[in-house]
Parts: structure tokens; sequence; C-alpha cells
């Protein structure tokens, strides 16, 4: 993960993946030069690339309509108003 963090939560969020291990921060001041090194750093770390991997599966199952099928379906059959099929 590559973060350049502008404005809001943005810069939070750099931190976040920075500290997990899971990405790099590059500040928007940056010349081309220091961001192309960076991104060079970025696809070359395997351990990042691990990191992010992990990251992923375990962020994978509360993102989406499954969850959300899940939760759902989950409601209809405590209250008894299942959809017909």
């Amino acid at each position: 993960v590559m973060v350049v963090p502008i404005s809001r939560d943005q810069p939070d969020n750099a931190a976040r993946a920075v500290h997990h291990q899971v990405g790099v921060s590059v500040s928007k001041r940056s010349s081309p030069e220091r961001f192309a090194d960076s991104v060079r750093r970025a696809l070359a770390d395997e351990a990042l690339h691990e990191n992010a991997r992990a990251m992923g599966e375990r962020l994978a199952p509360d993102i989406g309509a499954p969850k959300a099928i899940a939760v759902l379906e989950g409601l209809a059959a405590r209250t008894g108003r299942h959809p017909r099929r």
C-alpha cells in the first residue's frame, strides 16, 4: 500500500498503514525522485507484501455484501420473517 496523505483523516490512516507495516507513506510535497524511490522500495519489500496480504485476509470478512446478507438472514431467521423464495 502506498499512501500520500493530504488532509482530514488521511494522515491518521497513513500512520496506521506504516505502524502495521502494510504500507509506506510519502509526503505530497515529495520530489518525483523520492516518490519513485518509495514506490520501488515498496514493490521490492516482501515483508510489506506479506503483511498487506495477511491484513487483507483479516479484513475481508468485514467488507461488503456477504456480511450484510448474513446479518439480514440472521435477523430474518430470528423474527420468522424470512422472504419467500
